[in-house]
C-alpha cells in the first residue's frame, strides 16, 4: 500500500476517515475544540472547500478537556493509534504537545473507520 501508485486511493481513505473523526471529536464534551478543514465550523471552511480535493485532508488537531492532563489521559489509554511525528502514514499517529497546551495533532491512516472511533472512544473515556 506504499508508493505513488497507491497515493490517490490512501488520500481518499485517510481523509475519510480524518472526517469522521473529526465530525466525533467535535460532538463530544470531552473535547474543547477541534480544528479540521472540512468541517463547517472551521474558519476557513469555504477556502479549504475549493482548495482541498475531498473531506479536507487527512490532517486534524484537537484538545482533549483539561489541558496537559487531558491529553495524556487520552494518548495513554490509545489501543490502536501510535504516537508519532510523522504524516501522511498507512496508520493514524497521534502527536501530543504539552508544550501546546495539550494540542493533539493527528495524522489519520487507513485503518478501518471503526476500529480508529473504537480507540478514539477509548482514549476519551478517560479524559476527566
Amino acid at each position: 500500500l506504499r508508493g505513488v501508485r497507491s497515493l490517490p486511493l490512501r488520500s481518499f481513505q485517510a481523509s475519510a476517515n480524518a472526517l469522521r473523526l473529526a465530525q466525533l471529536l467535535e460532538s463530544q464534551e470531552k473535547v474543547e475544540w477541534v480544528r479540521y478543514p472540512g468541517l463547517p465550523s472551521h474558519p476557513d471552511y469555504a477556502v479549504a472547500s475549493r482548495l482541498i480535493e475531498g473531506p479536507g485532508g487527512g490532517m486534524l488537531a484537537f484538545q482533549p478537556r483539561g489541558g496537559v492532563a487531558g491529553m495524556a489521559a487520552f494518548t495513554d489509554h490509545l489501543a490502536l493509534c501510535d504516537i508519532g511525528v510523522s504524516l501522511g502514514d498507512i496508520f493514524t499517529l497521534v502527536y501530543p504537545q504539552p508544550k501546546r497546551g495539550g494540542l493533539i495533532r493527528v495524522s489519520v491512516g487507513c485503518e478501518t473507520i471503526d476500529d480508529l472511533v473504537d480507540d478514539f472512544a477509548l482514549g476519551l473515556s478517560f479524559v476527566g
